[in-house]
């Protein structure tokens, strides 16, 4: 269902000096590249490797390129279109924001509010905000299966679903190794722990490779080898994946001891971490909070699927507090609250959440799918009544 955009036509402007082959079958490389880099960093996170040799791979030479150090994936692609130019007197209108500032302003430290801990520290090791990402953070049996799988409808967003709680993971492997004191101070060091300076914000490449990794780009059936996108349309593709399990990695939580018995829910110490650790590694990153208002109802939908880990309606509410807590930490510029109480029984409130993604009127849902919502992993209506209008397109 989802729509293919219009493609603009490069000049035959030749590539810069330092791509001594041709512009096609360089473009097959870095293609070749995206695949290769995104498996072997996920081979690497499986077999629980060092952070350290995650980044060893990424800042280990290419073969067959001058460079002597790989810029990363989107920089790649970008750099092959860099030196060229569209025309613009021939080509239709695109539902493609060709531009590295339309990705700027989609992301959140662009707004003009007071924004805490969000930056982009560009290397040539890593340029972290070149890359969107859309995250639903949200509760079991809360409708997020449904609202994953409606906005993978939408142009420029591919979407995927659980993925075992990997910011978690991610999060884990680098506090293993970013908190040991020896290792703060190795740099430059020649002892056990030694190592070069790391730049702010290097891991985040290596997190976003592993993200992009779980939910890859589709393969030309043809040849199973080179991309059916563009490598333009694939770099300003968002990346968007769900999770319920954000907020429950802290001992506590399991036991609802984070309530402060007062007005104000107060998130653990593990939760602070992994709302830093979005902002740090996923800077150009934007969040749904999906809760469920209707307590009773999730409690017993949760019994009835066999959930391991059910709450009863008081700590689902409990739990609904803490989610709203979250995205008002995050802020409105970077997460936006849903109750799928509401926009389950109207439409409206849900496309309400495409305006504040920047999605034009003309994508606006007209109807509610139902996914996995008999029992569990049984779907209702899956597919919508109407085309999708073919002006819809994402305008920032």
């Amino acid at each position: 269902m989802m729509m293919t955009p219009i493609k603009t036509s490069p000049s035959d402007t030749s590539i810069g000096n330092s791509l001594v082959q041709p512009q096609q079958q360089q473009l097959n490389q870095a293609r070749s590249r995206v695949g290769h880099s995104s498996l072997a960093l996920l081979q690497a996170f499986i077999a629980g490797l060092s952070f350290m040799g995650l980044l060893t791979f990424l800042t280990s030479s290419n073969t067959g390129t001058n460079t002597s150090l790989p810029v990363p994936v989107g920089t790649v692609i970008k750099s092959l279109h860099s030196n060229s130019t569209t025309s613009a007197s021939s080509s239709p209108p695109s539902t493609i924001s060709n531009s590295t500032s339309s990705i700027s302003s989609w992301c959140p430290h662009s707004s003009n509010r007071s924004i805490n801990s969000i930056s982009c520290h560009n290397t040539d090791l890593c340029h972290p905000c070149q890359r969107r990402f859309l995250i639903i953070i949200a509760s079991a049996r809360s409708a997020s299966t449904t609202l994953t799988w409606m906005l993978d409808t939408l142009p420029q967003l591919r979407m995927s679903g659980e993925n075992k709680n990997v910011l978690y993971n991610m999060m884990t492997l680098h506090q293993s190794l970013w908190q040991n004191r020896q290792f703060q101070v190795a740099s430059k060091n020649k002892n056990a722990f030694g190592h070069n300076p790391i730049p702010k914000q290097t891991f985040a490449c290596a997190v976003q490779q592993i993200v992009q990794s779980f939910n890859p780009p589709l393969l030309d059936p043809s040849n199973q080898q080179t991309l059916q996108q563009t490598p333009q349309e694939e770099q300003e593709t968002i990346i968007g994946f769900k999770t319920i399990k954000f907020d429950l990695n802290h001992k506590d939580n399991n036991n609802n001891k984070d309530d402060s018995n007062t007005s104000v829910v107060i998130l653990d110490k593990t939760t602070r971490q992994m709302m830093d650790f979005v902002r740090d590694n996923l800077p150009c990153s934007r969040i749904l909070v999906n809760i469920n208002s209707n307590v009773t109802r999730q409690a017993m939908s949760q019994e009835s699927s066999g959930i391991a880990r059910s709450m009863n309606p008081e700590e689902l509410e409990l739990r609904n507090q803490r989610l709203r807590r979250i995205q008002q930490r995050f802020g409105d510029h970077h997460a936006h609250l849903l109750d799928a109480q509401q926009w389950t029984n109207n439409v409206t409130v849900l496309n309400q959440a495409l305006d504040w993604l920047g999605y034009s009127p003309e994508c606006h849902f007209q109807e509610v799918l139902q996914f996995n919502t008999v029992n569990r992993y049984r779907n209702g209506k899956t597919e919508m009544s109407q085309q999708p209008n073919p002006n819809c397109r994402l305008m920032v």
